[in-house]
């Protein structure tokens, strides 16, 4: 974190740097208040009274929300692990576009503002001046993902997005319904992207859909290598089914249905160390990919070959091998244990992600950066990329992105 704005807070700024006031709060939410804190204002020991006066929300908060950042009116916002989104505010009344699912209080303290912390639910999230038409009901996540697909829809006037959300369900009625029926409950909104949404249809389940042609292909492919039982397919992010739900207005719209992972950079919140160390194992894999490109390249011509897992499985070894016992060994040991502070994880994470980082290279998927991976509980706990459909231009010298 960057201490440069306690500096102005505080007369005393050597003591409380020392104190671990990052610790508790984590770097966005200690920023974000501070924040709000009228310059000259601040005394540090009421930081540390408001810290016991909520100890116990900063606590429920500690490690469980992934912040993004201030929203237009100054707010912090972010989302929980349950797809919630969370809103911090000095409103005491809860934004109208979301249905309130529970509110909280941090008490101010002196300089420091009473805080309202609202959990808000995705599913009935309606985009700013737009409504979800009633009669939609359960199809209303068809709306949600196509908002964030097609700009556009967002300049139409009311009468003509709901007629053209209407016309496609119509349309493919009986291809949405035999798809929720494989659903455990109503989907509820996680993320979205610039290709499409991603919504929990289960416990162990999520749905996406999206409009990019390539992402559908690898999807189809990484869903034939798990279902034919293509030596491969153990490396894949479990896909069970992937397909083309319609066409709206000449766009084809694609889903499929995943296993539900934990992505990795929520469990690294509040742990900017482990994120960095992640990330610089994660360069010390790329390096060693351009290193033995001339190997890659060789497994690329033998992709369909029986026994190409084995030969995966070799090179990874010797690749984590090389990583384990550098100068960055330690970095590894500090990533295991922060991960397993949440949820259990291989010893052998290390060797698994690489395998899964050169099987997605092999087959030209290298959108490789740590937003992209996830804790997948298949195997014991390991670490596997989840949404990888980035193809390699060959003519760039970065093989990989991370």
């Amino acid at each position: 974190m960057d201490f440069t704005y306690l500096l102005k807070q505080s007369n005393n700024f050597a003591k409380l740097a020392d104190e671990p006031y990052s610790k508790v709060f984590g770097d966005t939410l200690l920023s974000y208040i501070l924040s709000l804190i009228i310059p000259g204002k601040f005394k540090r020991e009421e930081l540390s009274s408001y810290i016991q006066m909520n100890r116990t929300i900063l606590n429920e908060l500690k490690g469980d929300i992934s912040w993004s950042g201030k929203n237009g009116k100054g707010e912090l916002q972010g989302m929980d692990r349950g797809g919630n989104f969370i809103l911090l505010s000095k409103q005491p009344i809860p934004p109208k576009d979301y249905e309130t699912k529970s509110m909280s209080l941090l008490k101010g303290v002196g300089a420091i503002p009473t805080l309202y912390l609202y959990t808000l639910t995705e599913e009935e999230y309606k985009p700013k001046n737009m409504d979800y038409p009633k009669e939609l009901g359960h199809y209303s996540f068809i709306m949600q993902a196509f908002l964030q697909m097609f700009d556009w829809l967002s300049h139409e006037s009311n009468v003509e997005y709901k007629n053209n959300i209407f016309e496609f369900v119509e349309t493919n009625k009986a291809k949405i319904d035999r798809l929720r029926r494989s659903f455990d409950y109503e989907p509820t909104y996680i993320a979205a992207g610039s290709s499409g949404a991603t919504f929990s249809v289960g416990q162990h389940r999520i749905l996406k859909l999206f409009k990019d042609h390539s992402e559908y292909q690898a999807a189809l492919a990484a869903m034939g290598r798990i279902f034919k039982g293509h030596g491969m397919g153990k490396t894949e992010a479990y896909i069970d089914d992937v397909g083309i739900l319609g066409t709206f207005y000449e766009n084809p719209v694609y889903y499929y249905t995943q296993e539900k992972m934990i992505p990795l950079r929520a469990l690294f919140i509040n742990d900017g160390d482990a994120n960095n160390y992640m990330e610089s194992i994660l360069w010390d894999i790329k390096i060693l990919f351009k290193n033995n490109k001339y190997i890659l390249q060789r497994l690329r011509k033998m992709v369909n070959h029986p026994r190409i897992l084995d030969a995966v499985r070799m090179i990874a070894k010797r690749f984590a091998a090389s990583i384990e016992s550098s100068e960055d060994e330690w970095k590894v040991s500090d990533v295991s244990k922060s991960i397993n502070k949440h949820v259990n994880i291989r010893k052998d994470w290390l060797n698994i992600l690489i395998e899964d980082m050169i099987v997605k290279y092999i087959t030209n998927r290298t959108d490789l950066h740590s937003g992209n991976i996830g804790i997948s509980n298949r195997g014991g706990g390991s670490l596997i990329y989840f949404d990888s459909a980035y193809k390699e231009d060959e003519r760039k010298n970065d093989m990989i992105r991370i």
